[in-house]
This record gives C-alpha cells, structure tokens and sequence, in this order.
C-alpha cells in the first residue's frame, strides 16, 4: 500500500468516529505532512482535545501534551535547569528531556492562555523546531507538528471579540492553519452522537501506521511542481494588498508548504 494510501486509511478512520470534523481532520494531517502547527478556537466541548490525542493513537509517534496557563513555567514545556550541570560544570543547561522537545507530535491546550514568558519560550519550536537550552546551541527537536487549542482568540475574552490586533502578533503569525469549531449542526449527526456515545471517539487503534510514512511523504512534498499554482498564490497576494491586507513571508512559504503537502496526500508530485 502507498504512503498517501495508508494516510487516507488514517482519515476515513478519524470521520468514521468524529462527526462534522472533516475540516479540523484535514487540517491536522495536512500540517503533520507539512511540518507545520494548526490551531482550533472554539468554545469548550467541541472535541478538540480528543481529536489530537485520536490522531496520536493513530500514528506510532510520541506525544507530547501540555495545558497552558498564566501561571505554567516554561521549564515544564521547555525544560528545568540541571542542577548537575549546574554543580559540577558551573553553567546553566536544561534538561528537554521528556518535554516539548521530544515530542513528534505536541498538543497545546488553552494555548492563548499562556504568560508572556512562555509566548516567548514556544517561539522558536513553533518557527524553527529547536530548543533554547541555554548554551547558545538551539537543540533540534522531534516535533512534526505542534497543535493548540483554545476558546478564544489571543488577547480575546470570547470568540466573538474583535481580532484585528493579531495581524502583527508574532506568535499568532506561526500558527499556519487555523480553525473555529462548531458544536454538532446537524439533528441527525446530534442523534448518531447521543446513541454511540461510547464510541464516538474511540479510534481502532489496529489501524495505526509508522511515523515514517509522514516523514516519506514530507519529504516527497520538497520536490513537487508548484509552477501551475505560484502565479495564482501572487494574484491572491497583490489582492489582498489592494485591501490593505498584508501577510508575512513566512506565511506565503507556509502556505507553498500546505499545497505541497496536499498534493502528495493526493499522490501527486505537481499541485494544480
């Protein structure tokens, strides 16, 4: 079975136990063969939490999960200072040891909850997937994909407060893909979710596939042909500058990242 087949195996599994997730599904998939962070902002018991610990138990990688809070440390996601090395070097190093560093796949809950001190600490594994451990040698980190959930915008009190003050927000700017989730819409999908509510959610873990077959397709993503699609992501780009609306580079090479990574889950090397 191909990569991009076995990956599809992984999606039907994921809409076959949640319902009206399609997008938020997607989403996750896409950034995890992008290498890139996803983040969905909705009110409390929209599943969000259980479907990036579903995706985790359906891929054979490590997690890493997190609740975030104004008064959380960064040492515990980053890192604590090594009281041997401390004493017998002289120096201060963090020990990443079983935190966000090691972590393939890293769930942030209530992301936009953190302090200004642990903003600043996620930047560079949100950006540049290191670790600062205090030597001025940024330590690699396993992670493939970083996601965070929320129930509200940055700097918001409710989703429905006015967002405008994030277009310069550094750390808002790193999370690629972004979603609102919805309570279930649908009368009969709310019935489905009452009469199998023991398992809804429950994905068959027999069904999980190696890491590697991201990896591969990561990697089969650096080489597909974006000719076709460079010329309309330029239009789209001088249109929303004619709105005063102006992205990030980062953002424009992110979203080359996202159409890679669509067309090889597709099994294709050339996005159109």
């Amino acid at each position: 079975m191909k990569n991009y087949e076995m990956l599809e195996n992984v999606r039907q599994e994921l809409n076959d136990k949640f319902l009206e997730r399609k997008e938020e599904i997607d989403v996750i998939l896409t950034s995890l063969v992008a290498n890139t962070n996803s983040v969905f902002i909705g009110s409390p018991g929209t599943g969000k939490s259980a479907l990036a610990l579903a995706v985790a138990d359906l891929l054979d990688c490590s997690l890493f999960k997190v609740n975030l809070d104004q008064d959380l440390d960064p040492d515990f996601v980053i890192g604590h200072i090594s009281l041997k090395e401390m004493r017998d070097n002289d120096r201060i190093l963090r020990n990443t040891s079983g935190k966000i560093a090691d972590g393939q796949l890293v769930f942030l809950d209530e992301v936009f909850k953190c302090n200004t001190a642990m903003k600043n600490a996620l930047l560079l594994p949100l950006n540049e997937r290191v670790v600062d451990i205090g030597d001025g040698q940024p330590r690699p980190t396993e992670i493939r994909s970083i996601i965070g959930a929320s129930n509200e915008y940055p700097g918001c009190q409710s989703i429905e407060d006015d967002v405008s003050h994030l277009v310069h927000d550094p750390n808002w700017d790193r999370w690629i893909l972004r979603v609102q989730t919805e309570y279930i819409k649908s009368d009969s999908n709310f019935m489905t979710l009452l009469s199998n509510r023991d398992v809804i959610g429950q994905v068959d873990t027999s069904k999980k596939i190696p890491l590697q077959v991201l990896d591969d397709m990561r990697q089969d993503s650096k080489s597909v042909d974006l000719q076709k699609v460079i010329p309309i992501i330029a239009k789209i780009r001088s249109e929303l500058m004619v709105e005063s609306i102006r992205l990030s580079d980062r953002r424009w090479l992110g979203l080359c990242k996202i159409v890679s990574a669509r067309a090889v889950m597709r099994g294709s090397q050339v996005a159109e």
